[in-house]
């Protein structure tokens, strides 16, 4: 009888072994792919009706005489909107939103041709009852962006078709004193010379809305010019901060950087 070697039996342990990890690996990760079911997109955001503001008790308050302890309390109130899917045939008003340098116009104007390029691309594909509009903070209404159909008016209803819409924003850098003076009186100055040349009859929009204590301090804005105005990503936060009286009325929002592409891809 042919004696067996040690090295031969080792080599078919080590075979065997092989063998049993590599069925092990298979069937799990095809149990793994089975359990991947695509689900729609369910609306499970809590009901606006629980969202609260929990009681706050305060330290009591010492004085010489007496002592006095104060709690407040706040109802429930309506912090979100309501959560609710969006069905294909629904309304829906959507913006897209990014800030222009305007006075680096030679390095991101070409960008912003490829963004709006797929944001025309993505029109041709969103359903019928859809709106999609391309908002643009700058401080200039060059002829670039008249070229594109841009209109300086904000959206009326749930109607009218989508728009490229260019507000007019004063950076935050160029916030100084001439301009900043009278409640930015003379701020837009040459933006409203130049869409004069046009014969644009739009409303005039212009951001900050000084008037609106909802969107514009003047001491933070002073703030911002002082100690954030060499921080190249200020205008792109800003805006939106004191631009939301333009936007207020979309369903959904979608700030991105100029370097970008949209592509419109929904599954019912």
């Amino acid at each position: 009888m042919r004696r067996v070697s040690s090295r031969l039996i080792l080599t078919a342990i080590g075979l065997c072994i092989c063998c049993i990890l590599l069925i092990f690996a298979v069937s799990n990760y095809s149990h793994s792919i089975e359990e991947i079911d695509k689900k729609p997109a369910k609306c499970d955001c809590p009901p606006a009706e629980k969202i609260a503001v929990p009681t706050v008790p305060l330290t009591p308050i010492a004085t010489s005489t007496t002592t006095t302890t104060t709690t407040t309390t706040t109802a429930t109130t309506q912090i979100l909107k309501e959560c609710k899917e969006t069905e294909k045939s629904s309304p829906v008003q959507r913006a897209i939103i990014i800030y222009y340098p305007h006075h680096q116009s030679e390095y991101f104007f070409p960008e912003v041709r490829w963004l709006y390029r797929s944001w025309v691309e993505m029109l041709l594909s969103q359903p019928a009852t859809w709106r999609t509009d391309f908002i643009i903070f700058t401080y200039n209404f060059s002829s670039e962006f008249r070229s594109l159909g841009c209109v300086n008016r904000i959206r009326q209803n749930k109607e009218e078709t989508s728009l490229c819409r260019l507000f007019l924003y004063v950076p935050i850098q160029f916030r100084v004193p001439n301009v900043t003076n009278n409640n930015f009186q003379n701020a837009f100055n040459n933006a409203k010379t130049v869409m004069a040349s046009y014969n644009m009859n739009d409303t005039f929009i212009g951001v900050p809305l000084v008037n609106d204590a909802e969107t514009f301090d003047p001491n933070r804005s002073q703030s911002l010019y002082d100690n954030l105005r060499g921080y190249g990503y200020i205008d792109s936060i800003n805006a939106i901060y004191e631009g939301y009286w333009t936007f207020k009325m979309y369903d959904f929002v979608l700030r991105t950087d100029i370097g970008k592409l949209i592509i419109f891809q929904t599954e019912y």
